[in-house]
């Protein structure tokens, strides 16, 4: 499952219940819940956070030098983790 680095600007899409607030600007409080698999984001004009699946996020579009130090920190954090995780498990499919 895809997720969201802590800290991303997202913008909900393909909410069906909350249809209002598709195309709405957020922010990732957390990683993915392990039992549900959604997200925390707080969505400004709702002023609340909400548990979101991430399928029913994308990225905002942003220049790159419009992100805060922390936003980089995080996202790089976050590769570094991917990266971690994937070579942890090389070759564990193999007898």
């Amino acid at each position: 499952m895809t997720s969201f680095p802590i800290g991303s600007s997202v913008l909900l899409q393909n909410l069906v219940k909350g249809a209002h607030l598709n195309d709405k600007k957020g922010i990732v409080k957390n990683s993915p819940d392990a039992t549900t698999g959604r997200q925390e984001v707080y969505v400004f004009e709702a002023q609340k956070s909400m548990a979101i699946k991430p399928t029913n996020l994308r990225y905002e579009p942003r220049e790159l030098s419009s992100l805060s130090i922390s936003e980089m920190e995080g996202l790089l954090i976050s590769k570094t983790k991917d990266d971690e995780d994937e070579n942890k498990w090389k070759g564990m499919d193999k007898e």
